[in-house]
């Protein structure tokens, strides 16, 4: 009984720290687009600036996500490989369909 208790609070607590991490990097990223969207655009261009968005994502997430993945002592370098190439992956098929909808509600 106590292992099912210590199984579901650890459950619980990976969700929440996964949730409130995974929101506090949103509002990050989010945050350059707020404050630094046109210079980003002048400077990186429109891909660049959708690239380093991508790449800030994958790397501050990661941390986060990461941290809650207990396999073994390499878990952190493949946690990374397998993220980033799922998340690049989405963030292609976002910004393709993004551009090609641009007037789409």
């Amino acid at each position: 009984m106590s292992g099912d208790r210590t199984k579901l609070s650890g459950l619980t607590r990976s969700i929440a720290m996964g949730a409130i991490g995974f929101g506090l990097v949103s509002l990050c990223v989010f945050a350059t687009v707020a404050f630094a969207e046109r210079w980003m655009y002048q400077n990186l261009g429109l891909w660049g600036a959708y690239l380093t968005w991508t790449v800030l994502f994958i790397v501050l997430s990661g941390a986060v996500f990461g941290s809650l993945v207990v396999v073994d002592r390499w878990r952190l370098p493949k946690f990374y490989l397998l993220w980033g190439l799922a998340f690049f992956a989405y963030a292609v098929a976002w910004v393709i369909a993004y551009f090609n909808m641009p007037n789409a509600a």
